[in-house]
């Protein structure tokens, strides 16, 4: 089985970046955890291994990008980094502020619901991210983002199969700074963002940041019955305060708030058939009209919307806390603190047609705390990570879909108009605890071995009901049918429920307690200064979880599970760096064996995941050359099967 759906795929990617913005600086600022020499490229240092260490020194297939680095390639989304880091892409079917589908190497997300979490962990200054929308954000005022590539389960935790991203957000310091940028373009773009960093004394400091920009729909809607796609109006802002009471102890609070809504997206699509030898479905030439007898679009600059496809509203709240504490000049001990209130509220034409068929109503909500504690000793030529982590999360699913096909349709009789309306909710409750240690043992002045290990046990419990229901009045014309659908009390009244499937404490199989490990072992060897050569063996994890949303009301309870996610990795990479550290050039090779992998199929009108085996391998490489002072130029690739 091909994990990626399009067999072997090659990716090539160059960047050439002219950028000019407004800015208002009280004082001048160094870019954060960077180092740079005039006409060298900047050494970004990353916390892969939580803890401090440059990019060259680690034996793991990680891209970062610093602040200035994102603002010089005009990002405005977390969503964006996907142009400048090589095998990794994502699909954001809704727009901003929801689920991204990120795929790192060819293993991505597995479904758009919303209690299903992703093989690649998202991570918002040292916090992980259950819902996958919450990791769907503005990008303003960042230190740097860090994209590691393979699994890290052993010290990121289970659902980091595919891999990691971490966003870091500046913190405070003790410089009195600020910025201002402004932006207008085509589609009436109006775009602002900036900071304030206000020292007020030298144990506290305090920064302001924010970010607001909004523009009218690009994706021309042909027929004019709903209105035109892109639109996107999005606002955010963070409040960080950091106290330092003593020389070796200092804690950041930070406090965020994004939302996001507007008609984001909408629908290109081809006429499509099933070809009746093959069984295989195809697309019919340009100008053959469908089954509703309409042509379809062959733009993408055009749409064709049956219904109305709008986001109302995508919201997510985060608090982070990092305490560090440099108990001596080898001991460091390290508290991280999260809280995230997600919740989004859309709908979407489910059908791709501009006949009214299928229109979904997404109303779905999060809560999630977490908290890790772990220790950093350095012994010099042996260092040593352990900690404990604890995660517990709500989430609440609520879809309805009213599918206006004729009864006439269903049932074989002739002239009833009638409709069908599909109804999902659920309620999901997760706890998780791990316990994880990583060392690091240099052998030699040239050899260093690194091992880690993970224990982890995750408690889930499901309780979910879908029903099927037909209008109560079959009668009456289609465009009448399911008025006020969103409203959950007044289906009973319009509808007759004719198919229900449970999952709860009374059919049981609605509860899991697994027990799982994650392992790594690493050899760095560095012949030079300027070269790192490393091999490693991982196995990681993605737990185990249950199908809810639009699926069969015939299926069995027990059938709703999908069982644990296993992977071992394997993989070689080269660092180094040349032409008086003006280039360098990362590459890798790897081979994925999984058993179990969640597997995404469709059956009926809902997706579905199942356990199957699978196997994948590939190689990528990024260079990036500085020829001159304020010139850089980049190329990556990647290649997969």
């Amino acid at each position: 089985m091909k994990i990626n759906q399009l067999g072997t795929k090659v990716a090539l990617g160059a960047t050439a970046v002219l950028a000019a913005s407004f800015a208002v600086n009280a004082a001048a600022e160094d870019g954060p955890k960077k180092r740079a020499i005039a006409s060298q490229i900047e050494e970004v240092i990353v916390t892969a291994q939580k803890r401090e260490q440059s990019t060259a020194d680690l034996g793991i297939s990680v891209s970062a990008l610093s602040g200035d680095e994102m603002s010089r390639l005009n990002m405005q989304n977390s969503n964006d980094i996907i142009n400048s880091i090589p095998n990794i892409e994502h699909t954001a079917i809704f727009g901003p502020g929801t689920n991204p589908n990120y795929s790192i190497r060819g293993v991505t997300m597995n479904d758009f619901n919303d209690a299903t979490e992703a093989p690649i962990a998202t991570y918002i200054d040292g916090v992980y991210f259950v819902t996958t929308g919450a990791g769907s954000f503005p990008l303003y005022d960042q230190e740097r983002v860090e994209v590691l590539r393979g699994p890290q389960g052993t010290l990121f935790g289970r659902n980091s199969t595919g891999g990691v991203m971490h966003f870091i957000s500046n913190d405070p310091d003790e410089e009195f700074s600020g910025e201002i940028k402004v932006g207008v373009g085509s589609y009436e773009t109006r775009r602002a963002s900036g900071y304030l960093n206000l020292p007020i004394n030298d144990m506290l400091q305090v920064r302001v940041a924010g970010y607001t920009t909004e523009n009218d729909g690009w994706l021309d809607n042909l027929t004019g019955n709903q209105p035109d796609g892109g639109e996107a109006d999005s606002e955010s802002y963070r409040i960080s305060v950091a106290f330092q009471p003593t020389d070796n102890i200092r804690n950041v609070f930070k406090y965020s708030h994004s939302e996001a809504k507007g008609h984001t997206t909408a629908i290109w699509r081809d006429s499509i058939t099933v070809n009746p030898t093959s069984g295989l479905i195809e697309t019919l030439p340009e100008g053959t009209p469908d089954a509703f007898g309409v042509e379809p679009v062959h733009k993408y600059k055009d749409a064709d919307n049956g219904n109305e496809r709008e986001l109302k509203l995508a919201k997510s709240e985060t608090i982070t806390n990092n305490l560090e504490w440099e108990v001596s000049d080898n001991v460091t001990l390290t508290s991280v603190t999260g809280y995230n209130e997600y919740s989004r509220d859309l709908v979407e034409d489910c059908d791709g047609a501009q006949e009214w068929v299928c229109a979904t109503h997404y109303d779905n909500s999060s809560h999630q705390f977490s908290q890790e504690l772990r220790a950093f000793i350095d012994m010099g030529e042996q260092r040593y990570t352990i900690g404990a982590y604890y995660l517990e999360q709500t989430q609440h699913v609520n879809q309805i879909a009213p599918l206006l096909v004729t009864h006439g349709a269903l049932l074989g009789v002739p002239g009833l108009e009638g409709g069908q309306l599909l109804d999902s909710d659920a309620d999901q409750d997760v706890k998780g605890y791990a316990i994880f240690a990583n060392a690091e043992f240099d052998l030699n002045e040239q050899f260093t071995l690194v091992t880690g290990v993970r224990f982890s046990k995750d408690k889930k419990e499901m309780d979910s009901r879908y029903a099927e229901y037909f209008s109560a009045n079959p009668l009456a014309p289609a465009s009448q049918q399911w008025v006020g659908y969103t409203e959950t009390t007044e289906i009973t009244d319009q509808g007759i429920l004719v198919g229900e499937g449970l999952l709860n404490d009374s059919t049981g199989f609605n509860t899991v307690d697994k027990d799982s490990w994650n392992v790594k072992i690493e050899l760095d060897y560095k012949p030079t200064d300027d070269m790192l050569v490393y091999g490693s063996i991982s196995r990681g994890t993605k737990a185990p979880g249950f199908n809810h949303g639009f699926i069969s009301t015939a299926l069995a309870p027990q059938d709703y599970f999908y069982d644990e996610e296993e992977l071992w990795s394997y993989e070689l990479g080269l660092k180094t760096t040349f032409w008086d550290n003006r280039a360098n050039l990362n590459a890798a090779i790897f081979y994925y064996d999984y058993s179990d992998y969640h597997t995404l199929s469709f059956e009926g009108v809902g997706s579905f995941l199942t356990n199957r085996d699978a196997k994948l391998y590939g190689g990528e490489f990024d260079f990036t050359v500085k020829p001159l002072e304020g010139l850089t130029l980049t190329l990556n690739a990647g290649v997969l099967e």
